[in-house]
């Protein structure tokens, strides 16, 4: 399914967004969505795993620190998997987040808290 806004497609393929705050999962669904692009949640790394099992998400927005399975703990287990792998943006409250998505090769990297046209602009690049 082709998520549209303004007959503009964005993407063949849902985001998913993974965090542990309900407050920041909401809100970026939200602005995902209001932006043209279908939206999957998970809210640890467990669960991404377990969604990525039945769909394929063109992009994963990460949040590092999680319970169950954190941001890194994640990506080691997802590596693991066939490619294709989708992009992934990590997010970190973190003064060092740059360097660590460096550090995990990560496609992207967002400060928490974020601006959100920094948010879209990342997204829109990646998913082009």
């Amino acid at each position: 399914m082709m998520a549209e806004k303004d007959g503009e497609v964005k993407s063949d393929k849902p985001i998913l967004v993974v965090d542990d705050d309900p407050f920041i999962l909401d809100f970026l669904k939200t602005v995902l969505e209001a932006g043209g692009y279908a939206v999957l949640t998970a809210s640890d790394g467990r669960e991404a795993l377990e969604v990525m099992d039945s769909e394929q998400p063109g992009l994963i927005l990460l949040d590092l620190s999680m319970p169950v399975l954190d941001g890194s703990g994640f990506l080691e287990q997802m590596r693991l998997k066939p490619p294709p792998r989708p992009p992934v943006v990590v997010m970190s409250a973190f003064d060092n987040t740059r360097s660590l998505a460096r550090q995990l090769d990560a496609e992207g990297w967002l400060q928490k808290p974020f601006d959100l046209d920094t948010l879209l602009g990342i997204v829109d690049r990646l998913l082009r």
